[in-house]
């Protein structure tokens, strides 16, 4: 048994939390030590008696072949602390999770990584927000690191592969284990586009209880962590709280002052949260030099490379926030039936939303 068998073994004693381990680990001198080492001396680190028991038959009774077998077949590979590819900003905060599982491939040393959270009962002004700042901050070669949930996570996560750049999600469960089910083919664009990352064995079910530590991974990946929407007890506010704990910054979007989904966030600005309002906002907050023209790239906006004259001229008539068709003809000089027609031809590339009302804003 070498190093990292050891760890992923010791990765599934259920009871030994992570802040433990460590301490365990900073003791002996490999991980397979812990399983030579007697009860009576893993009770001195404050372990209970069965704990200490279940350390040391540890061994005899995982599945860990099975664990390693699975994962090969899933293409998941197994990075532990041990590992140089381990993210170096992870391995930083204090409970860093003695090993990750990833299906895809993890942003590499240097790279700008950003967490976008948020509620899962998101509002549109919410989803629409969280998928706009996602995109363009993809489009200024940002990672997006979210965790997978329904609501605002969802929508970073395709507001960055929108932008065809990088994104990953950390899960709280088993990446066997795709929660929310109706986000599967998500999952594999995300795989094939970043990553898909858990500390919990393949097949581990999406426990209540997972969420917290899942969180602390999402902020420990990133720069700093921008809430979108959260409500006063929302999971996006213990990721704030993990940011704040690990050093990182904390971003707010402001909302409706009469929506209970606006009580977190703007609780955030009250405590100092940097209040965002535009890309650039999160930008010179992490003094990160804004190269003229990058942000009109086509990629930070989805947009495709080319497009015919008509439709050239209504989408850089449009905006993030609705127009009539009155607007745009009147803007556009274009006939009535000739931006109808266009706008659909939009549609269908998905650069432009139809709202409420026949009013259209870019995608």
């Amino acid at each position: 048994m070498d190093g990292r068998e050891a760890l992923l073994i010791l990765n599934g004693v259920k009871g030994l939390g992570t802040i433990r381990l460590h301490t365990l680990l900073s003791h002996f001198s490999s991980p397979q030590d812990l399983f030579g080492a007697s009860a009576a001396v893993l009770r001195e680190f404050g372990l209970s008696e069965q704990l200490a028991q279940s350390i040391l038959d540890a061994p005899r009774k995982s599945d860990f072949q099975n664990e390693l077998a699975s994962a090969e077949k899933e293409g998941v590979m197994m990075v532990t602390l041990l590992d140089e590819m381990y993210p170096k900003s992870l391995r930083e905060i204090h409970d860093a999770p003695v090993l990750l599982y990833v299906k895809g491939e993890l942003p590499s040393e240097g790279t700008l990584c950003l967490s976008i959270v948020g509620s899962r009962r998101a509002s549109p002004y919410g989803l629409e927000t969280a998928e706009r700042i996602s995109r363009e901050l993809a489009g200024y070669g940002f990672t997006i690191v979210s965790g997978f949930a329904r609501g605002i996570d969802t929508a970073s996560h395709r507001g960055a592969l929108l932008a065809k750049g990088r994104t990953v999600a950390v899960f709280g469960s088993g990446l066997l284990e795709i929660y929310p089910s109706e986000n599967k083919t998500l999952a594999k664009e995300v795989s094939l586009s970043g990553a898909l990352v858990s500390e919990f064995p393949m097949t581990y079910p999406a426990l209540p209880e997972n969420f917290p530590r899942r969180n602390r991974v999402i902020s420990g990946l990133s720069l700093g962590v921008l809430v979108v929407e959260a409500d006063e007890r929302s999971g996006a506010l213990i990721t704030a709280d993990f940011a704040m704990e690990q050093g990182r910054e904390v971003f707010a979007i402001p909302g409706r002052i009469d929506s209970s989904l606006s009580r977190g966030t703007h609780r955030l600005i009250q405590q100092g949260a940097k209040l965002v309002q535009e890309v650039t906002d999160i930008l010179e907050e992490l003094k990160i030099p804004i190269a003229e023209g990058v942000a009109k790239h086509p990629s930070a906006r989805g947009v495709a490379p080319t497009l015919a004259g008509g439709e050239e001229v209504i989408y850089e008539h449009l905006t993030d926030s609705p127009k009539s068709i009155d607007t745009i003809v009147e803007e556009t000089r274009l006939s009535a039936q000739e931006t109808l027609s266009t706008l659909v031809q939009l549609e269908v590339k998905k650069l432009v939303k139809e709202h409420p009302g026949k009013r259209y804003t870019r995608v």
